[in-house]
């Protein structure tokens, strides 16, 4: 997981998020297993609540997430598979990313329509919007030679996302 990986590579401190109990308790236990306690914790995030800056509920107290709790850097990974995530990521985005930060998004391009209403959600709370594109034709090659079907053949995307310059004004 990105998270992990990052508190591994020497990231200050990582907060993994989740909103499932038992999937915060599953990162406390990949946390554990690879050492990375000291740097990493896991906190209880549910996007859909984020817009009206309500706090998400944890059975476990230390899943909470701090109600002031901004990110430098925000990393996400295959997040777009809900119709509702289109609004609701970049509302916890808009909430959670630090003034100066940015945030980094992969994801599979498995619905085109969502992908594009997810930019004009950014673009609509003022977010500047890098699209970068995987080499498609590569990887079509590598899975037709590998003999291996894709289901979301039009490959994946990354997105860097930062505050637009005039939204950042005092």
């Amino acid at each position: 997981m990105c998270g992990i990986l990052c508190a591994k590579l020497g990231a200050a401190f990582v907060t993994l998020s989740d909103f499932e109990d038992a999937l915060l308790d599953a990162l406390d236990r990949s946390v554990a297993d690879n050492g990375v306690g000291d740097a990493c914790v896991a906190r209880a995030v549910d996007w859909t609540k984020e817009a009206e800056r309500l706090p998400t509920p944890a059975a476990n107290p230390r899943h909470v997430m701090p109600d002031d709790a901004a990110f430098d850097v925000i990393i996400g990974s295959d997040v777009l598979y809900e119709r509702q995530h289109v609004a609701a990521l970049p509302a916890c985005v808009d909430r959670r990313l630090a003034r100066d930060g940015v945030c980094w998004l992969v994801n599979a391009s498995r619905y085109a329509d969502m992908f594009r209403d997810l930019l004009a959600a950014f673009d609509a709370r003022g977010f500047d919007v890098d699209v970068i594109e995987d080499d498609l034709a590569l990887r079509r090659a590598d899975r037709e030679s590998a003999r291996v079907k894709s289901w979301h053949d039009d490959g994946e995307k990354t997105l860097r996302c930062r505050r637009r310059a005039s939204s950042l004004a005092p």
